[in-house]
C-alpha cells in the first residue's frame, strides 16, 4: 500500500471524519437549526448527529418514546418534508425549479496531483436565441407530366428532409438534427399558433423535382444570459435551469464543425473515413467526436473522442465477398440477414428522357436470389439480369456468377449485386461482438487521445468558426489544468484482523467468512449441451473448485457431473434442486442462459452458476468463481474498515435498464433498487421490477422509478428485522439520470424515500446522490503518460461552482483512457463534508464482491445495475410472463431474496 500523503491521512477513514457545523436548512417557509458534532459523533463522522454513541457504537434496544430526541432533523421541519414540501423543491404555476444543496467545502485528504482535463475555456457573449418546432407533414414527386404523386417517408427521412429545409434559410440557423430549430434573429410570419408551408427542391441524385409540406411554430425566446447569472450570482439556482441555453450553445458548436466531418445524434460528428473495417463482421467503426459546453467554475468547452459502429460503405458485391469469398452463393439465407433492410444506391444510368443526364436510384435490400445473375430470368422479356443489364444499359458484369439482391419488397424486383453501392452511415446488424469490437476500437491510451483531441479543438474550434462568434463563444487554446488528490485506500478484513489493500487491486488469500459457515457445499457441474469434450474439464473444474476452495475457508462436496440436452434442462433441474446446494453450467452457447436463470431465481429457488466452456481455459478464473459463488450462497467475502464500526448506515443504489429501439420482447423499462442487510454493507437484497406505462408497450421508456415509496419501505423492513432496528442514516445512489430528469427524479423518487421513512414510523435522515458515468470528462496527470491512478478525485475547477458535485476515478486504468464517475448530490439531510462523502464513496468502490478490484461506481449501484439486466435476462426466456412478474414486480423465489443471486 502506499504512503499516506499527510500526518492525517493515517486516520483519515470515512467514519472518522466530522460533519460540517451548523448550517441552515430551508424547509418550506421555515429555517431550521441543524446540530453540527461537537461531541463524540465528531469522531464517527458518518452517524446522525444527535445520535447517542457509547464506544463507537449506537445503542440499540428499547423503540424510542416520543419525548426523546429526533435524529438530525427536527421533528417539525421533518413532518413538512416527507408529506411532500421537499426541502430544496419548489413547485408553482409556470415551472418546476430544484435547488441542489451546495457544497460544504472542498476536500483536503489525499495526496496531490495536478491533472489535465478535457475542457478548453470560452469567451461568452449572451445572445437573445429564437426557438422553433418544425415537422415534416407531407412529401411528394412530380412525375413526367407535372403531376404530384404523395410518397411515404420514414421518421428519419423526415429529419433528413427537415435538415434541407433549413439549409435553405438564411445563414446561421442551427437545426439539431431532430425538429428543433434555433435562430439568433425571428423567423418572418411564425408565431406559437404554428404555420404550414410547402418547400419545392430538386433531389440531385434522383434528378427529380419534389415538393415537401411542413409545419413550423415559435416556441419560445431564450437569452442565453442565463448561463452568465448562473456562474457569477448562482442563487440556488441549480443546472438543470440552463438546459435550453446550453442545448443551443452544443448545436452551434457541433454545427460549427460539421464541414469534414458528418453530424449524427444532438452531439457528436464523425470522421468521413472509416478508423477501422471488419468486413467478416459486417462492421466499420467511425471515430467521431462530442462537444458540450459546461457551466463549470467558468464557461468551458469539453469535446472527447467516441466510437460508433456502421454497416460498412462502398460496393455491395465487395463487401460480401470479404466475408464468404468464392462461396457466396451457397449463403442466400446467411446474406439475407446481413443485409435486410440495409439501403442501397444504383449506378448513373438512369434517364427520364434520353437527352436528360442520367441518375441513381435509391433500393432497400429484401431478399437474395438463389440464381446467379447469369442464370436468373426475367419473365416478361425472357431474358436473364446479365443479359438484361448488358443490352439494357451496357453494363457488362464481371460477376455474373454472384446472387442478385431483391430490391422490391412486393414483386421479384432483382439487381446485380456488383452494381449496388451501400449508402453510408447505416446502423449495423447485430451482432454477439459489437460491442466489444468498438470497445476495442474506442481503447485509446491518454497521451493518444489528448493529443488529437487538442489537434482537433486548434484545427476547428480555437480559430474561432463564424458560427460560433454568431453564437457569443470564442474557444481559448490549451486544456484546462485540474488538482487533484489521490484518496487513501481503504483497509479490509479478511478474517484475521484489517490489512490495507492495493491501490485498485488486491489479492483474497482467505473469505471473511465462508458460505455454509465452513460446512459442505453440494454442488453439480453439467455441461450443456454435451460436448465430449468437455468431459475432463467438468472433472477439473470440480476438483479445482474443491481444492482452491478449501484455501480460502470452503468446503465443496461434488455430488455429481454429468451433460444434458437444452430440452431435459426442466425435468432434471427439478429432480436435482433438493440434492444440491449449486448447479454449474458449462455452456457451449448463450441461448440456455435466460432458461437457466428462471428455473433457479424464479421457479425452483436453487442457486446457479454459468460458465463459458471458452472461459474455463482463462487465467484465474477459478478464483474470480469463487468470488461470485461465496457471495450468491451469503457468504461475506471481505469486510472494509470503514464499515466495520457498528455504524447503521443503510445503503441504496438503483438503476433502470431501457429496451434498445429494435426492442423485441424486451416491451417496458426494467429496475432495480438494492439495499444493504448489514451494518457492514456487504450484504444486499435487490427488488427488481418492470416499470409502468401508459404509453405503447413497444415504444414504452420511463426512467423515473414510479413504485420507490413500496420498494424502499419493504427493504426498511428487512434491515431493521435483520439488525434489531433501523438504520440511522441512508444514502442513496442513484445510476442512469441525465440532468433534465434531476427534477422530476427528485419530486417522485425522493419523495417517495422519504415517504416510506414516514410510513416505518422513523425520521431518517437521507442523502441522495446520482452517479453519472455517461459524460465526456477524461483527466490525465499532467507529468505522466497514463492514466490516473484509482482514488483520484476531483472537487474544483470543472465541477459545478454553486452545487455538491465531484469527480472520482475509483479504478484501474487497465486499457484506453479511464473515465471517472461523476457524482451529484441532489439532496442532503445528513450535513456531509466533501471528505466525508469522497471517502465513503471510494470505499464502497471496494465492496463489490464479484472482483477484488475497486470498480468504477460504488457496489450498490453495480448490483441494481446487475440486478435489472437479469431482469431483462428472465424476459428474454419466452417464458409467459405471467409466471415471471406480478403487480410489476418480478417473482423471485423466497429462497433467492435476500441473496445476492444476480452476482
Amino acid at each position: 500500500m502506499e504512503e499516506a500523503a499527510g500526518p492525517s491521512e493515517s486516520v483519515a477513514l470515512p467514519s472518522q471524519i466530522p460533519s460540517t457545523g451548523v448550517e441552515m436548512v430551508s424547509v418550506g417557509q421555515q429555517e431550521t437549526d441543524i446540530p453540527g458534532g461537537a461531541d463524540k459523533a465528531d469522531v464517527q463522522g458518518l452517524q446522525p448527529e444527535g445520535a447517542t454513541v457509547s464506544g463507537g457504537r449506537k445503542k440499540r434496544g428499547k423503540k424510542k418514546s416520543a419525548a426523546e430526541p429526533s435524529h438530525s432533523v427536527a421533528g417539525a421541519a421533518f413532518s413538512s418534508v416527507v408529506y411532500g414540501k421537499l426541502s430544496n423543491l419548489q413547485r408553482t404555476d409556470r415551472q418546476l425549479s430544484v435547488s441542489m444543496p451546495q457544497a460544504p467545502d472542498k476536500g483536503t485528504i489525499g495526496r496531490p496531483r495536478t491533472l489535465v482535463s478535457n475542457c478548453w475555456n470560452m469567451t461568452f457573449q449572451p445572445k437573445t436565441v429564437y426557438m422553433y418546432d418544425a415537422e415534416v407533414l407531407n412529401l411528394w414527386r412530380f412525375d413526367d407530366t407535372g403531376r404530384q404523386l404523395e410518397l411515404r417517408a420514414s421518421p428519419k427521412e423526415k429529419r433528413k428532409l427537415l435538415g434541407i429545409v433549413v439549409s435553405s434559410f438564411p445563414e446561421g440557423i442551427l437545426f439539431d438534427g431532430g425538429r428543433i430549430i434555433y435562430s439568433d434573429n425571428p423567423l418572418p410570419d411564425v408565431t406559437d399558433t404554428g404555420i404550414d408551408r410547402e418547400f419545392i427542391y430538386d433531389d440531385s441524385d434522383l434528378l427529380e423535382r419534389r415538393k415537401l409540406k411542413y409545419k413550423i411554430i415559435f416556441t419560445g425566446r431564450r437569452n442565453t444570459v442565463d448561463i452568465v447569472e448562473f456562474l457569477e450570482r448562482p442563487n440556488g439556482q441549480s443546472v438543470c435551469s440552463l438546459q435550453d441555453s446550453l442545448r443551443i450553445l452544443d448545436c452551434a458548436a457541433k454545427l460549427a464543425c460539421e464541414g469534414p466531418f458528418r453530424c449524427l445524434g444532438r452531439m457528436a460528428i464523425f470522421d468521413l473515413e472509416a478508423t477501422k473495417k471488419i468486413f467478416g463482421k459486417l462492421l466499420q467503426i467511425h471515430r467521431g467526436f462530442i462537444m458540450t459546453v459546461r457551466p463549470q467554475w467558468k464557461l468551458r468547452i469539453n469535446v472527447d473522442m467516441t466510437f460508433k459502429a456502421f454497416f460498412p460503405s462502398g460496393n455491395l458485391a465487395d463487401i460480401l465477398y470479404e466475408k464468404y469469398g468464392d462461396d457466396m452463393c451457397l449463403h442466400s439465407e446467411a446474406i439475407y440477414k446481413d443485409i435486410s433492410g440495409i439501403r442501397l444506391q444504383s449506378p448513373r444510368i438512369y434517364r427520364k428522357n434520353p437527352a436528360d443526364p442520367p441518375h441513381v436510384r435509391l433500393f432497400t435490400a429484401h431478399g437474395v436470389s438463389k440464381l446467379p445473375a447469369s442464370k436468373l430470368m426475367i419473365e416478361d422479356i425472357n431474358q436473364t439480369v446479365k443479359d438484361y443489364f448488358n443490352v439494357t444499359y451496357g453494363h457488362k458484369l464481371q460477376y455474373s456468377h454472384l446472387p442478385c439482391i431483391k430490391v422490391k419488397k412486393d414483386r421479384d424486383v432483382f439487381y446485380p449485386m456488383e452494381l449496388l453501392e451501400v449508402i453510408p452511415f447505416q446502423n449495423p446488424k447485430n451482432t454477439t461482438d459489437l460491442a466489444a469490437e468498438v470497445i476495442r476500437c474506442s481503447a485509446v491510451r491518454p497521451e493518444e487521445r489528448f493529443r488529437e483531441l487538442e489537434k482537433f479543438c486548434r484545427s476547428y474550434l480555437v480559430r474561432g468558426p463564424a458560427l460560433l462568434r454568431r453564437y457569443g463563444m470564442s474557444v481559448l487554446d490549451g486544456m484546462q489544468s485540474v488538482a487533484g488528490r489521490e484518496l487513501p485506500t481503504p483497509a479490509a478484513n479478511f478474517g484475521g484482523g484489517h490489512e490495507p489493500l492495493g491501490r485498485g487491486k488486491w489479492f483474497v488469500k482467505r473469505f471473511h467468512s465462508s458460505a455454509y459457515g465452513g460446512q459442505a457445499i453440494r454442488f453439480i457441474v453439467i455441461s450443456l449441451p454435451p460436448n465430449p469434450r468437455e468431459d475432463g474439464a467438468r472433472r477439473s473444474l470440480a476438483a479445482e473448485l474443491e481444492r482452491e476452495g478449501r484455501s480460502k475457508g470452503m468446503h465443496f462436496q461434488l455430488v455429481g457431473d454429468f451433460s444434458l440436452q437444452p430440452q431435459e434442462l426442466a425435468h432434471r433441474m427439478a429432480s436435482l434442486s433438493s440434492q444440491a446446494d449449486l448447479v454449474i453450467f458449462i455452456l457451449g452457447n448463450k441461448f440456455s442462459y435466460s432458461h437457466i436463470k428462471v428455473l433457479g431465481d424464479i421457479t425452483l429457488g436453487v442457486r446457479t452458476q454459468c460458465i463459458q466452456s471458452a472461459t474455463l481455459r482463462k487465467r484465474g478464473v477459478i478464483g474470480n468463481l469463487l468470488l461470485k459463488i461465496n457471495a450468491k450462497l451469503d457468504g461475506i467475502n471481505w469486510v472494509l474498515q470503514p464499515f466495520d464500526n457498528g455504524e447503521h448506515i443503510m445503503v441504496f443504489g438503483a438503476d433502470v435498464t431501457h429496451p434498445s429501439p429494435t426492442g423485441n420482447q424486451l416491451r417496458r423499462s426494467v429496475g432495480a433498487v438494492t439495499g444493504s442487510l448489514s451494518d457492514n454493507l456487504m450484504q444486499y437484497r435487490a427488488i427488481i421490477f418492470q416499470q409502468m406505462t401508459n404509453r405503447p408497450q413497444q415504444t414504452a421508456i420511463n426512467e423515473v422509478i414510479n413504485d420507490m415509496q413500496s420498494i424502499t419501505l419493504e427493504l426498511l423492513k428487512d434491515y431493521s428485522r435483520r439488525n434489531n432496528g433501523p438504520p440511522s442514516r441512508l444514502i442513496f445512489y442513484r445510476d442512469g439520470v441525465s440532468e433534465g430528469q434531476f427534477e422530476k427524479v427528485l419530486l417522485e423518487e425522493l419523495a417517495g424515500i422519504q415517504r416510506a421513512c414516514i410510513d416505518l414510523g422513523r425520521e431518517i435522515p437521507i442523502t441522495f446522490i446520482v452517479v453519472q458515468k455517461r459524460h465526456h470528462i477524461r483527466l490525465k496527470p499532467q507529468d505522466d503518460a497514463g492514466n490516473v491512478a484509482a482514488g483520484t478525485v476531483v472537487d474544483t475547477e470543472i465541477t459545478m461552482k454553486s452545487e455538491f458535485d465531484f469527480y472520482l476515478c475509483s479504478q484501474e486504468g487497465i486499457q484506453g483512457t479511464s473515465r471517472p464517475a461523476h457524482y451529484r448530490v441532489l439532496y442532503d439531510d445528513n450535513n456531509y463534508r466533501s471528505d466525508a462523502l469522497q471517502m465513503f464513496t471510494f470505499a464502497l468502490c471496494h465492496a463489490y464482491a464479484r472482483c477484488s478490484r475497486s470498480v468504477s461506481y460504488p457496489a450498490p449501484t453495480y448490483y441494481s445495475h446487475l440486478a435489472a439486466f437479469r431482469g431483462r435476462d428472465w424476459l428474454t426466456s419466452n417464458e409467459d410472463e405471467k409466471h415471471l412478474i406480478k403487480n410489476g414486480r418480478f417473482l423471485v423465489n423466497n429462497k433467492q431474496l435476500f441473496s445476492l443471486f444476480f452476482c
